[in-house]
């Protein structure tokens, strides 16, 4: 029989042994509080691996986005949706995929990968080559010796279907360089390669403009360009866009020459530009001569220049009111020193500044029915396409001396008879070709 006191007595040591599991329990494992704000720290502090890449937002689970009811969020720790939008607000940084650098590949020896037949030509299966070994190679097989500070990180893939020469394969490289930001410069029994931005024009070879059809397309070399009747400081700015990305320009205002640094490729096509401006093709398209068959030069000369808003040269009428027109050689030779007015004019130190437009003029020649026209290319298309929709035939209708000879004098009693041809000429309906003279003396 179990006795009340017993019965007590036991009570209270399991009681007290209970309390002592309870702190145990309490120290070993924390509250639930305290395990959520270990697990957030676990969550931020998880290894590089398992973020997402820069620039891709990463997926937000709705657990983890916002914190469980009765929470409290930690003081000094911001909530995880402000940091989802400040990684959403950043540009993609790694819009492009890079090529890999060469220690990503672990390439074959070289040789296995270039095949050379007995003539010398070798055909490329060139894959994740570095460009040491690559230029080693070439420079070998040219008998070259090889110098360089720098080379591109990445590696070489070039594969080919037919053969090239040593001479045509440095080329072929040296393509692929350039697009890299650097250049192969031979010089004597030595290849260098050099970056473009640092190269020394005095390690660049001069040649004629005649030369460049025997260099390959990708040499970089200098040339100087004689400028005829083009101006240099006009011509520097309008060559500019021709230029590669290594190219380089400057202009000899004194001696009217260009100096170019450039591929000989591009220098081939400017030095082709520069024969066609300053052939008679180019020179057509600043001084034309428009012979009129239908209508008088004069009527035809007064519209023009109503519609390009020119004014008439002072005095033109008292030179021209005779009818024998200015002299051929005359026009040639004011043609010939407003050339040179305004390529001195060019020269000169201060027309360096906003290029101003060039003056169009207009000269008559009354004797050969013909408009000598001085404009831009702009300027000339608008003169020509007026010149072919006014000088056309009258139709049907007859002229005032079409069925008379071709010479033929007339004596006047009453009329003054420079009165009367004063007002034929006035009256526009006489032939272009039709001439009309006064003899004082026989009157």
């Amino acid at each position: 029989m179990i006795r009340f006191s017993d019965f007590q007595l036991n009570y209270q040591r399991y009681s007290r042994y209970s309390i002592v599991c309870f702190c145990l329990i309490a120290l070993l494992y924390p509250t639930t509080e305290a395990r959520s704000q270990d697990e957030l720290k676990v969550e931020a502090s998880s290894s590089p691996s398992e973020l997402p890449a820069v620039g891709t937002p990463a997926a937000v689970s709705p657990a983890s986005a916002a914190p469980a009811a009765g929470t409290p969020t930690p003081e000094g720790v911001p909530g995880s949706a402000p940091a989802a939008t400040d990684s959403a607000a950043k540009p993609d940084s790694q819009s492009v995929v890079k090529r890999p650098t060469a220690e990503k590949f672990v390439p074959r020896k070289i040789d296995t990968e270039i095949r050379k037949n007995p003539d010398g030509k070798v055909a490329f299966n060139i894959i994740g080559q570095p460009w040491e070994a690559v230029l080693q190679w070439l420079a070998d097989g040219s008998a070259l010796s090889l110098d360089w500070q720098e080379l591109p990180g990445d590696s070489l893939n070039l594969i080919t279907t037919r053969e090239y020469s040593m001479e045509e394969s440095r080329d072929l490289i040296n393509r692929h360089l350039l697009m890299r930001g650097f250049t192969m410069i031979v010089n004597g029994e030595v290849m260098s390669i050099v970056r473009t931005k640092d190269l020394n024009p005095a390690m660049v070879a001069r040649v004629s403009p005649q030369e460049l059809q025997k260099i390959a397309d990708h040499t970089i070399c200098k040339v100087s360009f004689n400028l005829d009747w083009l101006v240099a400081d006009e011509a520097v700015e309008e060559l500019k866009p021709m230029l590669s990305s290594v190219g380089q320009i400057h202009k000899l205002s004194k001696t009217n020459r260009l100096e170019i640094l450039d591929t000989a490729i591009s220098l081939r096509q400017i030095w082709e530009l520069l024969q066609d401006e300053q052939s008679e093709s180019g020179d057509d398209q600043l001084v034309k001569a428009f012979q009129l068959e239908h209508r008088r030069a004069e009527d035809v000369i007064r519209l023009l220049r109503e519609l390009l808003k020119l004014q008439p040269p002072a005095g033109e009428g008292e030179r021209n009111g005779g009818g024998g027109g200015m002299d051929p050689n005359m026009v040639m030779q004011m043609m010939q020193q407003m050339q040179q007015q305004m390529q001195q004019a060019a020269a000169q130190p201060g027309a360096a500044g906003p290029k101003a437009a060039k003056e169009t003029r207009l000269v008559l020649n009354q004797r050969e029915n013909t408009i000598l026209a001085i404009a831009a290319p702009d300027q000339m298309a608008v003169i020509e396409r007026a010149v072919k929709e006014i000088d056309v035939p009258r139709g049907g209708e007859s002229s005032l001396l079409q069925n008379i000879n071709r010479m033929k004098i007339y004596r006047l009693e009453s009329v003054d008879p420079q009165t009367l041809v004063d007002l034929l000429q006035q009256l526009g309906d006489l032939d272009p070709g039709t001439v009309l003279k006064v003899d004082k003396s026989k009157q």
